[in-house]
């Protein structure tokens, strides 16, 4: 059983990033002409080889923006709120149909991170863009003792 407490439409960001479901489980077949030079499944729909990685490369840089909005999301619950969806993979995000919009699921698993974590990676992150300086990076982690 599942505690729902509102139905969303939408699609597994897993699925948009993907190989398509043809291209991962083989069900990609040569054509019936036997040219050597067409994929597809059988149903008549066949693509060339050269078509179907268009198709492919398009797909997935529509979903740039998606990514690059749940990369944000990340962030701004990592360093600016810190509570953060602590599970985060492909199958609890959702791309919602009609919107666009980035939906997180499955709350089961939430982390709290303290102010002095967060000013670290903030630290952090300004120590190796402007002076590559991995050692004090080290050190930040090694004196907050997360341990």
């Amino acid at each position: 059983r599942v505690l729902v407490m509102e139905w969303l439409d939408g699609q597994r960001v897993m699925s948009l990033c993907s190989p398509s479901q043809k291209l991962r489980t083989g069900q990609m077949k040569v054509s019936a002409s036997g040219d050597g030079d067409s994929v597809g499944d059988g149903d008549g729909d066949d693509w060339s080889e050269a078509e179907e990685a268009a198709h492919e490369a398009a797909r997935r840089a529509a979903s740039l923006p998606l990514i690059d909005l749940g990369i944000r999301c990340t962030l701004s619950q990592l360093i600016e709120t810190g509570v953060m969806h602590a599970d985060p993979h492909g199958g609890n995000l959702l791309r919602l149909h009609g919107s666009g919009d980035l939906a997180y699921l499955d709350f089961g698993l939430v982390s709290e991170v303290p102010p002095s974590v967060r000013d670290a990676l903030v630290a952090a992150a300004t120590l190796l863009v402007f002076s590559r300086d991995y050692e004090a990076v080290a050190g930040l982690f090694g004196g907050l003792a997360l341990g």
